[in-house]
């Protein structure tokens, strides 16, 4: 089910520009912030949704003040050296003070899933995925979907989830969120799964795909 925040996320992605994009220095910052350099004109919460670059880490902006970017985490990005990296993974170190930075114009598509063993009725006003799994380290918090086109109005999301020592099993996942951030962001598509999965001891794994239809 598409939730009201996830009809506004799709809207502003496909056809709104009025939170554009910037380029500045970095000032400062830290494992979830950016600080310009100057005085930029912005205002409260025009980024929400967008990503900003720096080098080679990305982030997804959360929330902004007039001065300050507050990320969901710092991730790393595709280099030269290393083709094979993408979002998934989190970057040692925030941008870097005195460096160049960019915020891209257009919102960040939600491909994070997350997964809780609640299993009440998905709710067009839900803004977060109740119960959802955060054990930190853990194999079942919430992943970087891959996508594939399925042709008409289709479109797949598909993650893999394995347990480690530090999930709390067992535990039986009932239903997912899709999400635009690794870590709180806007939830677009809240769905119980068809069957529920059991996992019950460290290595478990389960796949889990949703098909995402438009009208």
């Amino acid at each position: 089910m598409i939730t009201n925040g996830g009809r506004k996320l799709w809207a502003e992605a496909i056809g709104d520009l009025s939170g554009s994009g910037f380029t500045g220095t970095v000032k400062a910052s830290s494992s979830t912030t950016l600080e310009p350099e100057g005085a930029p004109t912005w205002t409260a919460a025009q980024f929400v949704g967008q990503d900003v670059y720096s080098g080679s880490v990305a982030g997804t902006v959360i929330s902004n003040t007039t001065t300050v970017l507050t990320v969901a985490r710092w991730e790393k990005l595709a280099t030269a050296a290393e083709p094979k990296l993408n979002r998934s993974e989190e970057a040692s170190a925030p941008p870097v003070v005195s460096s160049a930075f960019s915020i891209a114009s257009g919102n960040v598509p939600a491909a994070w899933i997350g997964i809780t063993a609640n299993t009440e009725e998905p709710k067009e006003a839900s803004e977060t995925l109740t119960g959802e799994l955060k054990a930190s380290g853990g194999g079942l918090v919430r992943t970087l979907a891959t996508f594939k086109y399925l042709g008409g109005k289709e479109y797949e999301v598909k993650a893999t989830f394995t347990s480690n020592v530090k999930d709390i099993l067992p535990v039986t996942l009932a239903k997912i969120g899709i999400f635009n951030a690794h870590n709180g962001g806007i939830m677009m598509f809240e769905s119980k799964l068809t069957a529920t999965a059991e996992i019950k001891e460290v290595g478990d794994s389960v796949q889990i795909t949703d098909v995402v239809t438009g009208s």
